[in-house]
């Protein structure tokens, strides 16, 4: 005797129709979060675009193309749009802005549920947080600052020479990442990891780093693929302090950092970690923002290193007036490194350096905000805020679910 409901030839066929009828519904629903926009039609209906052109690795090129092609705001997946107005992204960026922190800020929880400066949303929290470590980060606490950074050029300068005498050739690149890190590492921590010294990537951190931050991208573009990193089953795939290489090895070094300064008998250094001591951070949080300065600060800081030095050298005619500037300069420069205040005297390098960053900014991430909640107008243009809804839900998901999100882009 079989049990069971018999299978019907009509079974698959109405499947596959239901599943079109869903995909269709949602669809359109996505549609109407906001048809005023112009876009890709895959990105007024779905995620799909954005997903694709991440994982491409040429997102930026990609956004910088519809913008060409249908003007700003253009519309990138059902609830985000960007834009490359400067006046919009002023607006949304100035600390009073109606504009609140969006999803995109979830990515950078290196320990979740901990949430760090960068990925704190609350904007009270945030603040709090910020007042923390702002003098930390502004140099304020830091008397040794421009001696520390002065001690990792003159190893720069040093690891140059040493390969250059030997006939080797060198990857300027890899050593622009290693002075940033050695500089980072040593205002934190009052001493730097090495990486000049040792002329090699330690805890070959830069190159995990540079995958991390392939998922980090996708995480910080897609809710849902950020609530899956997040997710508890995730958390053994996650860099660890036991690791040997890695993220994890780093944030091993900074973990056993900041249990120096905490304890019985803490040691007391005039560093940035010295300062969120001074200023209430506790170990669990000293420990993450740790991180996020050596990881926010070193890549970002490099690429604009990298990028002022390419322009300016393969611009015959900028590298001659460079080097008149500095010749003409002399007796600024202290025995053998200019200091920050007498560099101020120098114009055209001060120019090179500003325009370097404008052809190419360091941070090319999205920059997220969600539209107030009753919608916001710009520049003459019309931001809508948090939908109508029925249905009783959780802020978080009111948040990512009924908020229109501004992403900006230079």
């Amino acid at each position: 005797m079989e049990l069971g409901i018999p299978f019907s030839p009509f079974v698959l066929p109405l499947s596959f129709i239901a599943l079109l009828v869903c995909v269709g519904v949602r669809g359109y629903l996505n549609y109407l979060k906001a048809p005023q926009f112009p876009g890709p039609f895959l990105a007024k209906i779905s995620s799909v675009w954005l997903l694709v052109h991440t994982f491409s690795g040429k997102l930026n090129q990609h956004n910088a193309a519809i913008l060409e092609k249908y003007g700003s705001p253009v519309r990138i997946a059902p609830d985000k749009i960007l834009t490359n107005d400067p006046i919009i992204l002023r607006h949304m960026s100035t600390p009073r802005s109606n504009f609140r922190r969006g999803t995109f800020y979830d990515a950078f929880s290196l320990q979740p549920p901990l949430k760090n400066v960068l990925s704190q949303k609350d904007e009270n929290l945030h603040n709090s947080l910020r007042a923390k470590l702002i003098r930390g980060y502004s140099g304020k606490d830091l008397p040794k600052l421009e001696s520390d950074i002065d001690s990792n050029i003159t190893n720069l300068v040093k690891l140059i020479r040493v390969e250059s005498t030997a006939g080797r050739s060198i990857d300027f690149s890899s050593l622009a990442q290693y002075f940033t890190l050695d500089v980072l590492t040593h205002i934190a921590f009052s001493a730097p990891i090495g990486y000049l010294t040792q002329n090699r990537d330690v805890y070959s951190y830069i190159r995990t780093v540079s995958d991390f931050l392939q998922v980090l991208e996708l995480g910080a573009n897609s809710s849902f693929i950020q609530s899956i990193l997040d997710s508890p089953f995730m958390a053994p795939m996650r860099p660890k302090p036991t690791d040997k290489d890695g993220m994890g090895a780093m944030m091993g070094m900074a973990k056993r950092a900041v249990s120096e300064r905490y304890g019985s008998d803490p040691k007391v250094e005039q560093d940035m970690l010295g300062s969120f001591v001074k200023y209430g951070l506790t170990q669990q949080e000293a420990e993450s923002e740790a991180m996020v300065q050596v990881l926010g600060g070193s890549d970002s800081t490099a690429t604009a290193i990298r990028m002022i030095i390419l322009h300016v050298a393969t611009s015959p005619a900028v590298y001659v007036r460079v080097q008149k500037e500095l010749d003409e300069n002399d007796a600024l420069f202290n025995g053998s490194l200019i200091s920050s205040t007498n560099s101020r005297k120098l114009p055209y390098l001060q120019a090179c350096i500003k325009e370097g960053l404008r052809i190419w900014p360091p941070l090319q991430a999205l920059n997220s905000k969600l539209s107030p909640p009753g919608g916001e107008t710009v520049n003459g243009v019309h931001i809508p805020g948090k939908r109508s809804s029925t249905r009783k839900r959780d802020e978080a998901f009111r948040e990512q679910e009924d908020s229109l999100q501004l992403h900006g882009t230079l």
